[in-house]
């Protein structure tokens, strides 16, 4: 395995994680306005959708989630191939987190596609809705949409927890007294995201 190269997509992939859960911090607080009734919520959206600044962000998301998903699936594949393929021994005092985090790669890259083809498409791209509150609210009717929206912000939180250390790792950021730190923020956060995100989907679920 060449060193350098592969160390470069690792801080790539590194950074461009922590834009995106940045991101997702940012996201979580604007559909908190949700909550707040239709006109609240459309307010919001109208007011992200006209300003410039968050076009030029939009552009720098998708360009990162498209960098930290290819250099993710090569980083696996790198780390698969060093190790002996002839035989392969689990090391189960490795948190689980941890070893399926090719699974809850996966699992989010599905519920990406899903969720962008139920809300960016019909609102920003075709224009078939022009009221993203009702298309929302009518999205989140949908037991099964909920279900399977709760269940990706679960493995979302676990993909946090090793991406965040993981991260930080990589950035050279490995210190006996910061990395217990970081490691407290990383549940803090998975756990933040994860219960956020899917306390709303539910309230949206049960009361609106």
């Amino acid at each position: 395995m060449n060193a350098k190269p592969y160390l470069l997509r690792k801080i790539i992939s590194a950074l461009t994680g922590l834009f995106l859960i940045m991101f997702l911090i940012v996201h979580l607080y604007d559909n908190f306005f949700l909550l707040l009734g239709e006109q609240a919520f459309n307010i919001k959206a109208k007011e992200l959708l006209n300003n410039p600044f968050i076009r030029v962000v939009e552009v720098l998301l998708f360009i990162s989630l498209l960098l930290h998903v290819i250099y993710g699936i090569y980083i696996t594949a790198k780390n698969k191939q060093a190790r002996n393929t002839s035989y392969k021994k689990i090391n189960w005092q490795t948190p689980f987190y941890k070893r399926m985090m090719w699974l809850s790669g996966t699992v989010i890259l599905l519920f990406l596609v899903v969720h962008l083809q139920s809300f960016l498409v019909p609102y920003r791209i075709t224009g078939e809705a022009n009221n993203l509150y009702q298309l929302v609210v009518l999205s989140f009717k949908n037991p099964f949409y909920t279900g399977f929206y709760v269940l990706a912000f679960i493995f979302l939180g676990f993909h946090l927890l090793h991406a965040w250390e993981s991260a930080f790792q990589t950035l050279g950021f490995n210190h006996p007294v910061f990395t217990p730190i970081i490691k407290i923020i990383g549940w803090i956060l998975a756990l933040g995201i994860t219960i956020g995100y899917s306390a709303i989907a539910i309230a949206a679920y049960i009361q609106l």
